[in-house]
């Protein structure tokens, strides 16, 4: 059981941990955006890939941050994180952490890994987080990729 405390210390640490990644992601858009215009790749095909190869390891260093936070906060005793079978043996590694961050940031959430106190409030936010983050880089992405099909189609 999440107590009160636990459930406002973890809506403010995710508000700032959403708050960094929002500004992480927008700043890396906009930096991508502004090196996308003035740089020529041919084929066009091979500038989207750049773009979404960026736009990934934006999410990754993300994940990261997510991660980093998770290992901080257990660190700290602000919660712990198991494993809810026995297939998935938690160690307290980076790769634990980040492993986690990665499933719940992606919306997967397999479920093999579950976090108590503020950690779990912080876990169930970030979902959130990704989500709107995902859905800014297909925003992003899009009329890249229009615009390649449409000159695509138009070079037939």
């Amino acid at each position: 059981m999440i107590s009160g405390f636990d459930l406002v210390l973890g809506v403010l640490f995710s508000l700032i941990l959403g708050g960094i990644c929002f500004f992480i992601h927008l700043q890396g858009l906009i930096w991508l955006g502004q090196i996308g215009s003035r740089i020529e790749i041919r084929p066009r095909r091979l500038k989207l890939s750049a773009a979404l190869t960026a736009i990934m390891l934006i999410h990754i260093v993300e994940i990261a941050l997510y991660g980093l936070s998770y290992w901080l906060a257990v660190e700290a005793g602000l919660g712990s994180i198991g494993s809810t079978n026995t297939v998935t043996q938690m160690t307290g590694t980076w790769t634990d952490y980040m492993y986690l961050a990665a499933t719940v940031y992606t919306s997967l959430g397999f479920g093999d890994v579950v976090g108590t106190g503020v950690l779990a409030v912080i876990i169930c936010l970030e979902a959130l987080v990704g989500l709107i983050l995902i859905a800014i880089s297909v925003c992003f992405a899009y009329p890249i990729m229009e615009n390649i099909i449409k000159r695509f189609i138009s070079a037939e």
